[in-house]
């Protein structure tokens, strides 16, 4: 049996499309969505071994947490685009809604203290 599937999610980096390429390819609700403040996390091991894929906003490395060997996938983006889009995101909210304390990411956070600009070449 191979390992399972794991797919690192960085934020805003097209992570419901790959969600929704595998429901199309492995069939729909067989995605494990791994939260660590969600009611039920307990049983996402189990259900991942169960159906081989799954993933989250998780760090490379959750396989010791699980104690099973994960093949590890992710989608990268352009990290100027991915900014910008952070930022939309923060200031508008998804789907226009604003959310109350939405944060902005390290590399934003530097900016806007003036440790790094995005003029230097």
């Amino acid at each position: 049996m191979s390992a399972p599937t794991f797919f690192v999610h960085p934020p805003k980096s097209g992570g419901s499309t790959v969600i929704s390429f595998f429901d199309l390819n492995k069939g729909k609700d067989q995605f494990v969505v791994f939260e660590w403040d969600r009611e039920g996390w307990d049983r996402c091991r189990a259900r991942l071994l169960e159906t081989g894929i799954g993933g989250g906003h998780q760090p490379y490395g959750i396989h010791r947490s699980l104690k099973t060997p994960l093949a590890y996938c992710t989608i990268l983006r352009d990290p100027l685009a991915r900014q910008i889009s952070h930022y939309r995101y923060a200031l508008n909210g998804k789907n226009g809604e604003v959310a109350r304390g939405a944060s902005v990411s390290a590399t934003e956070a530097l900016v806007r203290r003036g440790a790094l600009s995005l003029d230097e070449g």
